[in-house]
């Protein structure tokens, strides 16, 4: 038999209100106060590392020869079209900032993405002639 105790019991819409609006109101007095937040509330500081570095033709070949895929499926994996990786390849057009990003996401962890890539895929066999 499972004992009732305040932590085991859910608590009602109408608490989780109450509840809220109260520490809501407590929060407001203590901005109004002046007082730094920093001594009642814990604050905390994310610094996100995305700065975003272009990737020269060769580098994206070998991101893709990472994958083990062929332009047209790297295309398809991406979401552009197939002159538009050849571009990059050939250093004819740079990435932009989207596709820079997500290739450093294949760079840095390649054994993910060729997982991510295989869950993505299904095998059609051709009809018999």
């Amino acid at each position: 038999m499972t004992k009732v105790t305040k932590k085991n019991i859910q608590p009602t819409p109408e608490q989780v209100e109450k509840w809220t609006i109260d520490r809501l109101r407590k929060f407001t007095e203590h901005l109004e106060s002046g007082a730094p937040i920093s001594d009642s509330y814990s604050c905390h500081k994310i610094i996100l590392d995305v700065e975003i570095e272009p990737h020269a033709p060769d580098a994206i070949k070998q991101i893709r020869a990472s994958l083990r895929l062929s332009q047209a499926l790297f295309a398809r994996f991406l979401n552009v079209s197939l002159s538009t990786v050849r571009k990059w390849e050939q250093g004819i057009q740079p990435p932009d900032g989207a596709a820079c990003r997500l290739l450093d996401e294949i760079a840095k962890c390649p054994e993910y993405w060729q997982e991510r890539f295989m869950q993505m895929t299904r095998r059609v066999t051709a009809p018999a002639s």
